[in-house]
């Protein structure tokens, strides 16, 4: 009971989404995904946090604040308020704002990639949702002609005008389109499921558009340049940030920075030995102490430095192999591309043509009694075929051409 009562649930709560659809364009889709998808929203706040981490490049060590009272004498830099700071050399400020800024650029350069990924993964959706539901609409005619032909073979049979074998072979591709039906429309929800995940909706999605396009081939038979694509430019970003860390790595061997200002500050209370502490009367300031601080110990900063080397080699490593990639990917893609065009280009000019006439063919061989039921219907099935294979290969030209574009980043 249990178990039913769970399947009539989930049949509820599919038919409600269903009743509850938003039809949207690929457009729509897109400004959607690009506002409410929680990547790149999150993506869009590391942003902003390499953004204000811009303002943390001058980051001096806590300003030191000292007393000291000597008992021996008055107004001296023995008796007075000391303030010190100490700073890093200037050019390692420059150096670490550098870092800073390109972090800033680097995360940028990674929005893009998602949200190119993303681009491309909506659109592929959204023509596979065009595709199956033609597809379905295809298969629901033809799971009608087969009810009906299963219908007239049983009336045939009981009318003794037929044998059982043709009841048979009629229950039998009725079965099987019904199959193929149900099959295709759980591939249309768990799609329209991807795209409500992709758009970050909470509503169900249906695609607005009823045509299933052919989509255009600018662009995608080009060359490909990885460094203009938006993953080499994200690589490239990477690389600079390496190249201005070793930079940064080079100043940490400059020396720091010291200064000191004292202010006189005479505790006449404090006087331990009972004598004359006199004020210094002609000013509060004592004097200044300007130094540097040298590094004695170099082994820590020579491995980062070395370290930061290796970031810089590495970084170069991955724009070789990423463009590698790349460039394998596309030509595969450009393969796949060839392919699928030559099998549409067949159907175009062949195979729909001749699903069309071979439809035709079997009605008027039917209604002038050339062929009989179950042969008629035997074309009927052959000729719905190849109009499935027609929409196949529509879908696979569109997804070669989407998987080119995303490649390039031109979505």
């Amino acid at each position: 009971m249990n178990k039913t009562r769970s399947i009539l649930f989930v049949a509820w709560a599919a038919c409600s989404m269903h009743a509850m659809a938003q039809r949207l364009t690929l457009d729509e889709c897109l400004a959607m995904a690009y506002e409410n998808n929680p990547q790149l929203r999150s993506e869009l706040k590391n942003i902003e946090k390499n953004q204000l981490l811009i303002g943390t490049a001058f980051d001096a060590p806590n300003t030191e604040i000292e007393l000291s009272q000597d008992a021996t004498s008055g107004g001296s830099m023995e008796n007075g308020v000391t303030f010190s700071q100490e700073f890093d050399f200037p050019t390692l400020y420059i150096a670490k704002r550098k870092v800073l800024k390109t972090d800033y650029l680097v995360a940028k350069d990674y929005y893009h990639v998602q949200k190119n990924e993303l681009c491309g993964n909506i659109v592929s959706t959204y023509h596979s949702l065009l595709f199956v539901k033609h597809k379905v609409k295809a298969l629901e005619r033809l799971s009608a002609n087969y009810a009906t032909f299963a219908r007239i073979a049983h009336a045939r049979f009981e009318a003794g005008e037929s044998s059982r074998l043709e009841t048979m072979n009629a229950d039998r591709l009725c079965a099987k389109s019904d199959v193929e039906l149900r099959n295709a429309k759980a591939e249309w929800k768990s799609l329209c499921l991807r795209l409500m995940s992709l758009t970050g909706s909470e509503e169900w999605i249906e695609p607005a558009d009823d045509a299933l396009p052919v989509l255009d081939t600018q662009e995608v038979t080009d060359e490909l340049l990885p460094a203009l694509t938006y993953k080499g430019k994200w690589l490239e970003s990477e690389l600079l940030r390496s190249q201005q860390s070793l930079g940064m790595a080079k100043q940490e061997f400059m020396p720091g920075l010291f200064v000191a200002a004292t202010t006189q500050l005479l505790i006449k209370d404090f006087n331990p030995y009972h004598i004359e502490r006199p004020r210094f009367e002609q000013g509060n300031f004592m004097g200044f102490q300007v130094g540097i601080t040298i590094p004695l110990f170099f082994g820590a900063k020579r491995a980062r430095l070395l370290a930061a080397k290796r970031d810089v080699e590495m970084a170069k490593l991955r724009i070789e192999d990423a463009n590698l990639q790349m460039k394998q990917a596309y030509a595969d893609a450009q393969n796949e591309f060839q392919a699928a065009a030559e099998n549409l280009r067949y159907y175009e000019e062949r195979g729909l043509q001749q699903a069309n006439e071979m439809a035709r063919l079997a009605q008027v061989s039917y209604e002038l009694g050339d062929i009989d039921y179950m042969e008629y219907m035997q074309n009927v099935e052959t000729a719905s075929a190849l109009h499935i294979e027609y929409l196949e290969s529509i879908e696979r030209y569109n997804q070669s051409i989407i998987k080119l574009q995303t490649i390039k980043g031109i979505l």
